[in-house]
């Protein structure tokens, strides 16, 4: 009896042991050899791929990369035998920094901010800059129902809400406007009101009730939907400001340094196919219709425009201007990248998303100039030579169009102190005066009051009036030495209303036409 227990119990740990290894005799089948039968026999019964490179190029679905991935850019890459792959991150710029870092973008589309923010996030930046593809210039905005926020200086209050897309140009816009005129909002966080996409967005505007303060901030064709919706306008745009939402094409450092051959024919093959799709009277915008089909959405005409009219493609020449190729003086007001650079990096400290500027006094290494500095070098402006679309100098202004200007807001940057009954600057005066000079170069599109200030208790007001604007005309006359044009100035005493240091001071409102 016992014997028989015992056979059985072998019998059935065989059976096991035989179960286990046709399982796992299974598993290495299907998992480990069949693949590479599979692989073989697909192998030897396929052809040989008429492609000797291939780049890997990681982005979103922005029509700003609408050229980077065109028809005709894949046709002029092929034809030197290099297969173009663009993949889809869906705008997640973390990924997207890591996957250059791991080697599995070779390219990869960013915005100048983005970069900023994912390179402190990593602790280095695996990608460098090699040229500018677009900038926003009015693609970008923010609106609001008119009873509630009558303009952007409305929002300089506690409790306001800003309804951003966040980690997203729309949220980078939304900073810079803050960090220039919202010191309320500047270091509170409580603003931001976090949304899913422009569509979210959006939903949430038709959702809010007119009376309430909040914000919201959108991109084309989502902008100008929402500016359809009776009582809402736009109070700040991307073409009131330059340098903020600025893409860019950067490359994984390895493969920049192994693969210059291959960089500078995919550089200069991106310029001569944005020239064909720029020189055709409808080109860009036939091309963002397609490109839109292509990404899985679908534009009318009228959208397809206003997404090219608020998008500033850049060009070869404007390249060079930015790569500090052009002297300063022939650049148009184009800024270079290590401007642009510190700039972004100014106000995304400012408003709290950097803690600091990673590349504080290094900012030369976000970008090569180098594949740029070469095309120069050998004349290379495809379709013969090109516009340089700088910053338009705005036209002097009468005494009444100045008083039909609208309102945008005070500028948030220190008053220019004097002492009692003097109108002379001091050095710091002098200072001050040429940072907000700096600060209005970002919004060219400003006009600025310089208002004078003098003390209610002064005996004689007549006297304490002239101070005033002798106060104000001194400060106008310090940011012209900065470089503001003198067209965008106007000077003036303001009431005296005041006893204590503000009554001593100058103080700056921002203005613009209307939209």
């Amino acid at each position: 009896m016992a014997d028989n227990e015992t056979r059985a119990m072998r019998n059935l740990g065989a059976g096991i042991l035989a179960l286990i290894l046709i399982v796992v005799l299974g598993v290495s089948f299907k998992f480990l050899i069949y693949p590479k039968l599979q692989s073989r026999l697909v192998e030897s019964t396929s052809a040989t791929t008429s492609y000797t490179s291939q780049i890997t190029v990681c982005g979103d679905s922005f029509a700003g990369y609408a050229v980077v991935r065109s028809p005709a850019m894949k046709r002029e890459l092929a034809s030197k035998g290099i297969r173009l792959n663009w993949k889809d991150d869906v705008a997640d710029y973390g990924a997207r920094a890591k996957a250059v870092r791991a080697g599995e973008c070779d390219f990869a589309v960013n915005t100048i901010d983005a970069d900023l923010v994912t390179g402190q996030d990593l602790g280095e930046f695996p990608g460098s800059i090699i040229f500018i593809i677009d900038e926003s210039h009015g693609a970008d905005g923010v609106v609001a129902y008119k009873t509630a926020v009558p303009n952007v200086q409305a929002l300089n209050q506690a409790g306001t809400k800003i309804v951003v897309t966040a980690n997203s140009p729309s949220e980078t816009l939304a900073r810079q406007m803050i960090s220039g005129m919202l010191p309320m909002l500047a270091n509170d966080q409580h603003w931001l009101e976090a949304a899913d996409g422009a569509e979210a967005v959006y939903k949430q505007l038709i959702g809010t009730k007119p009376n309430e303060r909040k914000a919201f901030v959108l991109w084309e064709p989502w902008l100008s939907k929402a500016l359809e919706i009776d009582g809402v306008q736009k109070i700040y745009d991307s073409s009131a400001t330059t340098a903020t939402i600025v893409d860019v094409m950067t490359v994984n450092r390895s493969y920049l340094s192994e693969r210059a051959d291959l960089v500078n024919f995919f550089t200069q093959a991106y310029f001569r196919n944005l020239w064909s799709y720029t020189s055709q009277p409808s080109g860009l915008r036939d091309l963002v219709i397609e490109d839109a089909q292509e990404q899985g959405s679908k534009l009318i005409n009228d959208q397809a425009l206003a997404i090219v009219t608020g998008i500033r493609w850049k060009n070869t020449l404007e390249n060079y201007a930015h790569m500090g190729l052009v002297p300063r003086f022939e650049a148009k007001g184009i800024p270079n990248m290590e401007d642009m650079v510190s700039g972004i990096s100014r106000f995304l400290v400012r408003t709290g998303k950097l803690a600091k500027n990673p590349v504080e006094g290094r900012e030369q290494e976000l970008y090569y100039d180098t594949i740029l500095r070469q095309m120069q070098a050998s004349k290379f402006h495809p379709g013969g030579e090109e516009q340089m679309h700088g910053a338009s100098e705005l036209p002097a202004l009468a005494a009444d169009q100045w008083e039909k200007l609208m309102v945008v807001g005070n500028l948030d940057a220190k008053s220019i102190a004097f002492a009692r009954g003097s109108a002379s600057l001091s050095p710091e005066g002098v200072r001050d005066a040429q940072e907000i000079g700096r600060l209005l170069k970002g919004w060219p599109n400003y006009y600025i009051t310089v208002e004078g200030h003098a003390r209610a208790d002064a005996a004689d007001q007549v006297a304490a009036g002239v101070l005033a604007q002798d106060r104000a005309r001194g400060v106008g006359e310090a940011l012209q030495t900065s470089g503001v044009s003198k067209n965008r100035i106007r000077t003036l005493a303001k009431p005296a209303t005041q006893s204590t240091g503000q009554g001593q001071s100058v103080t700056f409102v921002l203005s613009q036409r209307s939209f």
